[in-house]
């Protein structure tokens, strides 16, 4: 086994725009509702629609329940009476250790991944 005791410098970087990432920004939680989501239940609305302007960036985008996405349609979530839980942003740089993951649950790597 090798570990590196001893670096300078860990590099950042920020996560990439896709669904996946979206999800874990949001925390799996619908935007609008709160309501904790399982895979399939939700998908990625735009808070302005893209028919009204809107961007597909991290600002404009948001985590939603496929029902409550459906109901806003091409409104704007005061339009569609609904309140945003939080501000859609851009997530921080993290170093790029924090974004490795376990996929194959290997328990000899426990130790050296993010929580």
């Amino acid at each position: 086994m090798i570990v590196v005791a001893n670096f300078a410098k860990v590099p950042k970087k920020r996560p990439k725009f896709n669904s996946r990432n979206i999800w874990e920004r949001d925390g799996g939680r619908c935007q609008y509702t709160g309501r904790n989501l399982r895979p399939g239940e939700g998908n990625i609305d735009h808070v302005v629609p893209r028919s009204r302007g809107g961007d597909t960036n991290w600002e404009n985008c948001v985590l939603a329940a496929r029902d409550v996405n459906s109901r806003k349609a091409n409104k704007t979530p005061e339009e569609a009476g609904l309140r945003l839980l939080q501000s859609p942003k851009t997530p921080p740089e993290l170093p790029v250790t924090m974004l490795l993951r376990n996929v194959h649950e290997i328990p000899d790597w426990d130790p050296f991944l993010p929580g």
